[in-house]
């Protein structure tokens, strides 16, 4: 093998990071493309407010606010399970899995709600 040639791991600078440099990559280019999204809508919204004034006013909060709640129980319960996973309780890892399944579950059930009762208002 040649000497020359270098070590595919070697990042340079890169290769202090905690973790493999291609997960940072991934995060920061996650960080420009949702910052880029959230500055479009802000310009957009501040531009013309009775059109997101009029969107806001077909929302149902109760279940934005319910699928909220499913959404963040559900990634406590897949946190839970790395962490069962790490003790070696391969029960609870499934136990928390299901939960977590289960939680997804009624998320898709509560938008499948929110869809009927957009497309019965006539939103498509």
């Amino acid at each position: 093998m040649n000497q020359d040639t270098k070590d595919d791991t070697d990042w340079g600078a890169l290769s202090a990071l905690p973790g493999n440099p291609m997960i940072w990559i991934l995060i920061i280019s996650e960080l420009v493309v949702f910052g880029a999204g959230l500055t479009g809508f802000m310009t957009m919204r501040i531009l013309e407010p009775g059109i997101f004034a009029a969107g806001q006013a077909t929302l149902d909060y109760w279940l934005g606010g319910l699928n909220t709640m499913f959404l963040i129980t559900s990634g406590l319960c897949a946190a839970l399970a790395v962490l069962a996973r790490s003790a070696g309780t391969r029960f609870r890892v499934r136990l928390w899995l299901g939960g977590a399944g289960l939680l997804g579950a009624g998320f898709l059930a509560v938008k499948l709600i929110e869809w009927n009762g957009k497309l019965s208002q006539g939103h498509n």
